[in-house]
């Protein structure tokens, strides 16, 4: 999980989601990448999880080393701000393609899902609107996730 927003925002739904996760996977663990919840007030927020024995770990992202010797990801013009962000933020961006290089280097597998996507946005006519906020499980080094990352560098475009 990625949380860009401060430690303050994450409230009461983030905690059920959480809660859902563990009830479904009580052997599970989950990291949440953030700056804002590497920190004391983070780990109270994480503190009833952790006291119930969930394995829970908040951490910094290290992103020039995640980002590092990921081939297809030049980053240029996005680093660079020559890509206007236009309506949604850069930071989000970053933390949707943060979440495809963390899944591409080192995998995930939970509840028994393989290489699958849970989509939770579709439209009218069964097409995917977006793919913030999915679930993705996917084994290391796997092909369609290096063609997201491919893809989201290639045609970068903060109005989608």
């Amino acid at each position: 999980m990625t949380w860009i927003s401060s430690s303050s925002s994450f409230g009461h739904r983030e905690f059920i989601s959480m809660e859902s996760l563990f009830k479904e996977n009580p052997h599970g663990y989950l990291v949440i990448l953030s700056k804002t919840m590497d920190s004391d007030r983070g780990l109270r927020i994480l503190k009833l999880l952790l006291d119930h024995g969930f394995r829970v770990l908040a951490a910094e992202p290290d992103l020039p080393f995640l980002f590092k010797d990921i081939r297809s990801l030049k980053l240029g013009r996005i680093k660079s701000s020559k890509q206007d962000p236009n309506k949604i933020p850069l930071a989000q961006n970053l933390s949707n393609l943060t979440r495809l290089v963390i899944l591409y280097k080192y995998g995930d597998d939970f509840s028994g899902l393989r290489n699958s996507i849970r989509v939770k946005s579709i439209d009218a006519t069964s097409n995917w609107t977006r793919l913030n906020n999915v679930v993705l499980v996917f084994n290391k080094n796997h092909s369609l996730l290096y063609k997201f990352m491919e893809e989201f560098e290639s045609n970068f475009d903060g109005n989608r």
